[in-house]
């Protein structure tokens, strides 16, 4: 997942249009976050955690959470703008 993710980055910043380099990150891996407990919510946990981590927030949602995100993803996506909570 982790290479898919960085693929998607890339590939983000090359459509954006921007004229700057290539985008700088970095890979941090993070021994204590939330973490699924079914077989069906792996995407949101993946968009959730970067969401978090890219905002500087806790890894502190969980499980019970997830219904909520999934509607805010559905919800972003049909506005095409990312809200900010």
């Amino acid at each position: 997942a982790l290479c898919l993710a960085e693929r998607y980055i890339i590939d983000v910043h090359k459509n954006s249009g921007s004229t700057s380099g290539p985008v700088p990150y970095y890979k941090k891996y993070i021994e204590r976050c939330p973490k699924q407990d079914n077989g069906s919510d792996c995407g949101i946990f993946m968009l959730k955690n970067i969401d978090y981590i890219t905002r500087r927030r806790a890894l502190d949602y969980t499980q019970d959470d997830i219904p909520y995100f999934r509607s805010l993803v559905a919800y972003e996506v049909y506005k095409g703008e990312v809200v900010t909570v």
